[in-house]
């Protein structure tokens, strides 16, 4: 007996190589994921991916197999973070997805497709709400599914759509935002062209006018700027001076709560709070108004444009008839199907000057530079930190992230640097509209979005410098 154990225990210490290599990949990966230097290069991750790949074919467990695909997907989500590349997030997806097919009495599998739908929560939430049904459909015991019902909840849906939409127009009393009415009301400008079909409309017909073939432009530029990383960072732009637009002031007061607190009073003072938190931190700060003075949108748009902004920030505060309605959100520039943004930008813009002839200026702009990643990216990193720092004090029940969304608002239309419109919370909401007119709430507020912009630059810094001091093949 003692020698057969003599014999065996080596053999159990060596008995399967692909496990031993499987568990030094998945190691790489997390290390790699904690590594900020490491992780601006390719060829560290496809490193990792192939090693995981390899060990997927080779392992004998099916548990350790699911294990590897899974961690083989998650490292393609990872490093689409970095390199921000669409095909990353799509191979990501699919592999996701290939988890699920292939695994679907493991464990992963449901976390698989919650994954799957994560990459696009906040780009297409469509197509995020498609493969959450899916999953819960697929895997109604999984213990992702409490977490996903939840998610669900928070994403647009077309058929049933959500009841809060606000209404913000100037006025001399001003108006209170609305519910949503019933679906089959018209929404203003709901057949529009999307703005991608607006993009892919203008460069069709500008490669037909050079004769270029479909693709050769495209793919110039991604040459250019190493596929999507923003074409400021490549130009080694700095940001350095912050516009912060108090929204409304004047004859126009915004939102209105049920004592009597307005909107453009809520802002002013939350605006000189970011200010102060900013400059703090060595930035050049300006705001639209330091007073309670009426401004049209496209002035506050020029103001910023003028001063040669290098982040512009709309501060807002919302309301809605349903009484029950609260939370956080974050808006970048773009034309959206959702009813709730569209009711939402559509008050937000009663106050325009601009005509239906300036409609054509507007989607051009709009094809252009509405869905600039820094645009994006600085919003749900504002997004992120303004909601974790106010759920740490106040907890998750009591403030609701609401999420980044997309859609047209006049205040963002022509900013020639990344802009995004904060709605902060509901006014009419008993126990949200008390905490914003609390100056201690502002304070923990305004803290969360300068330390999302701070976030934002030293990123953007990070990037540059990376790019700067090692120009190596495989660097992002």
């Amino acid at each position: 007996m003692l020698f057969w154990l003599v014999v065996a225990l080596p053999r159990l210490a060596v008995a399967d190589p692909a496990e031993a290599a499987y568990q030094e990949a998945r190691k790489a990966l997390i290390e790699l994921i904690d590594d900020a230097r490491a992780k601006r290069y390719r060829d560290r991750w496809e490193r990792v991916i192939r090693a995981l790949d390899e060990s997927a074919r080779k392992l004998s467990s099916p548990e350790l197999r699911c294990a590897a695909l899974y961690n083989g997907a998650r490292a393609h989500a990872e490093m689409a973070k970095v390199s921000y590349l669409a095909k990353d997030r799509e191979e990501a997806f699919r592999r996701y997805r290939e988890v699920a097919a292939r695994c679907p009495k493991s464990n992963l599998a449901d976390d698989a497709l919650y994954r799957a739908a994560e990459i696009f929560f906040e780009r297409d939430p469509t197509r995020a709400r498609a493969t959450l049904e899916e999953m819960v459909k697929r895997f109604p015991r999984g213990d992702m599914v409490p977490l996903a019902r939840k998610r669900l909840a928070e994403l647009p849906n077309p058929a049933r759509p959500t009841a809060v939409a606000e209404r913000k127009s100037g006025g001399e009393a001003g108006e209170r935002k609305e519910a949503s009415r019933p679906a089959e009301e018209p929404i203003p400008g709901s057949n529009l062209p999307s703005a991608a079909e607006i993009l892919a409309a203008l460069e069709a017909s500008e490669r037909a006018r050079a004769g270029r073939p479909p693709d050769e432009r495209v793919q110039a530029i991604e040459e250019l700027i190493g596929g999507e990383v923003p074409l400021s960072v490549v130009a080694g732009l700095k940001i350095r001076r912050v516009v912060i637009d108090p929204g409304h002031g004047g004859k126009d007061t915004g939102a209105i709560g049920p004592d009597g607190t307005r909107e453009k009073d809520l802002t002013l003072a939350m605006a000189k709070k970011l200010r102060a938190y900013l400059e703090k931190e060595g930035l050049e700060v300006l705001l639209t108004r330091e007073d309670d003075r009426t401004l049209s949108l496209e002035e506050r748009t020029r103001f910023a444009n003028e001063k040669g902004a290098d982040l512009f920030l709309s501060l807002h505060v919302n309301a809605a008839h349903n009484r029950d309605a609260h939370g956080i959100e974050t808006y970048t520039l773009n034309l959206n199907s959702d009813r709730y943004a569209m009711r939402l930008a559509a008050r937000e813009n009663a106050s325009s000057e601009r005509g239906v002839g300036d409609l054509q200026l507007i989607l051009a702009d709009l094809a252009t530079k509405a869905n600039t990643d820094d645009s994006v990216k600085l919003a749900r990193l504002v997004q992120r930190n303004m909601v974790s720092r106010l759920q740490q004090r106040h907890g998750k029940d009591r403030v609701r992230d609401l999420g980044v969304k997309q859609a047209l608002f006049f205040v963002l239309v022509g900013a020639k640097m990344p802009a995004i419109l904060l709605e902060t919370g509901f006014i009419t909401h008993p126990e949200e509209g008390k905490r914003l007119k609390s100056a201690a709430y502002q304070e923990e507020a305004m803290r969360g979005v300068a330390e999302g912009v701070l976030q934002f630059i030293r990123e953007r810094e990070a990037l540059a410098a990376g790019a700067a001091d090692e120009a190596t093949t495989g660097v992002f």
